[in-house]
């Protein structure tokens, strides 16, 4: 008999809130490279992208502790804030200028599936996501709620 049938069922997550620190980073606007004959297409910002989600990732598991993540198709709700580096010069109260909300959310919910904390983000039935600046109180990076709606 294996140790895992031992432990019986591994409990499931129905909620879940991590954050992570670090520079928020899109995922969406692609760039074309030839390559001799070949035309390779990757993310604008590749290597940013992989960091930035290995960090969402290492931050997911963390705070699932262990358990396994949403079952798939349990419909869930995703709630984010990206905190973003206010430049010196800038007094506005939002950021409103580059990047775009939605595509950083893009590769926090890819962040996610890798992580294991859905099977997929087609799960996510509900996503509000918001930027905000960087303050002492809360550093650059993100703070992310996701909770099971079923």
């Amino acid at each position: 008999m294996s140790d895992e049938f031992l432990k019986g069922p591994v409990e499931r997550i129905r909620r879940l809130a991590f954050s992570v620190v670090g520079k928020p980073i899109t995922q969406g606007s692609k760039k074309a490279y030839k390559v001799g004959n070949f035309v390779r297409i990757v993310d604008a910002n590749e290597e940013a992208l992989q960091d930035w989600r290995a960090s969402v990732v290492a931050a997911a598991r963390i705070a699932m502790d262990g358990r396994d993540g949403f079952e798939r198709q349990t419909p869930v709700a995703v709630l984010t804030t990206f905190y973003l580096k206010r430049p010196t010069t800038i007094k506005r109260l939002w950021p409103t200028v580059p990047p775009d909300v939605e595509k950083l959310s893009r590769a926090m919910l890819d962040a996610m599936t890798i992580a294991g904390v859905y099977g997929d983000d087609s799960q996510v039935v509900r996503a509000t996501s918001e930027k905000k600046y960087a303050d002492r109180d809360h550093p650059i990076g993100a703070e992310v709620l996701v909770v099971e709606l079923a």
